[in-house]
């Protein structure tokens, strides 16, 4: 159980009963196939296995009905997989599309992890300040620098920054998937419809 007494959570309210009020984080096992109907209308999660490649995505067993999850809403924007690394893998997805039933179950589980990656992006814009020293993960090498995943916000490492040497190069000084440790230099959250840019230092 990753929870732990005093933990805020986000829960679903799913009815009462004589115990109390019934509360869910998602929706799995036998409430799924009563319920999917419910899950479309009040955006609730709910978890599915990837079964097989179709034409345009996957297929998806949820419960007692086979639903549809295209290649682009099966993860993050930007993950690179093949998409046999997928199949007989169980996700939690959001039902975006419901009809016939149930019989026509469209999936997305990239718009759950937009949304968890939102709410990632408002926690560190609340707690990162110029000067923090942290780690985050190596997601993109360039010529310029790298990109590091703060944990819901990148921030880039120009090449500069990488070395006390000249002339250094930013791939022979990380790769993607390197844990780097990292200072903030400056941080600009945007606004007006700018993307926001935080700068950092190796």
């Amino acid at each position: 159980l990753k929870y732990k007494e005093g933990d805020t959570i986000e829960a679903f309210c799913m009815g009462w009963t004589d115990d109390g009020i019934k509360l869910t984080v998602k929706m799995s096992g036998d409430m799924v196939d009563s319920s999917v109907e419910q899950a479309f209308h009040d955006q609730i999660p709910i978890e599915g296995k990837v079964l097989s490649e179709r034409k345009g995505g996957f297929g998806v067993q949820v419960a007692s009905v086979e639903g549809f999850c295209p290649f682009s809403q099966m993860d993050a924007r930007g993950v690179k997989k093949e998409p046999a690394e997928y199949i007989g893998q169980t996700y939690t997805f959001l039902v975006t599309e419901y009809g016939e039933d149930g019989r026509n179950l469209v999936l997305s589980r990239r718009k759950l992890l937009d949304q968890e990656a939102a709410k990632d992006r408002e926690r560190l814009r609340d707690s990162l300040r110029e000067g923090d020293v942290m780690t985050g993960t190596v997601v993109k090498v360039m010529d310029f620098g790298a990109f590091v995943d703060l944990g819901g916000i990148e921030g880039m490492v120009h090449v500069s920054q990488m070395s006390w040497g000249r002339n250094v190069k930013a791939e022979d000084c990380v790769k993607v998937g390197d844990e780097v440790q990292v200072k903030i230099l400056s941080i600009d959250w945007g606004g007006d419809g700018r993307r926001e840019r935080i700068s950092l230092s190796i």
